[in-house]
């Protein structure tokens, strides 16, 4: 089976804004999917903090997961579009699996604790120069990342940095 599929969920979050995702991408269905699709997140504003799944699998129910966690075998790419200000804690967390590449826009400003916990995919990060702050635990199992940064070295360095100081670094990358 092959087919091109777009899924989409809209919510509202904590203080009326509204961010958005969609998944697009084609599919090809064989005993395993091929994970070609792309997650987007839009819309304006901060992304809500997410809860850890693995309170939420020993049933508090109180805990908010990422919806898009359940089709994160659909994607390996994830689009934090223009609009989207913080990426909010454990917001990808086990939900990037399988994604190998992160574009971050250029209204973003911080990435917070645990947003991609899971991802030991990840190659591929692409930081604007308006990344402010990085938490040390935004990126914890993403040991082997490229970093295409959009500003200067200098730039890059005034970023309160977490664990992706070790990183490879690319300097002055459009995208």
């Amino acid at each position: 089976i092959n087919c091109g599929i777009e899924v989409g969920y809209k919510k509202s979050v904590w203080d009326g804004t509204t961010i958005s995702y969609y998944i697009s991408g084609p599919f090809v269905y064989s005993g395993d999917y091929n994970r070609d699709g792309e997650l987007v997140i839009y819309g304006k504003g901060d992304m809500p903090e997410y809860g850890s799944i693995a309170s939420a699998l020993q049933g508090d129910t109180d805990t908010k997961i990422a919806p898009w966690w359940l089709l994160s075998s659909t994607y390996d790419s994830i689009v934090v579009d223009t609009g989207i200000t913080r990426i909010g804690e454990n917001s990808f967390a086990y939900a990037c699996e399988y994604v190998t590449g992160v574009k971050v826009s250029k209204t973003c400003t911080s990435i917070e604790k645990g947003a991609f916990l899971g991802g030991s995919n990840i190659q591929t990060v692409y930081l604007p120069v308006s990344l402010e702050y990085i938490s040390a635990d935004a990126f914890p199992d993403s040991t082997n990342v490229t970093v295409m940064f959009e500003g200067t070295e200098e730039e890059f360095s005034r970023i309160d940095m977490g664990n992706l100081s070790y990183a490879s670094v690319i300097y002055n990358v459009s995208y």
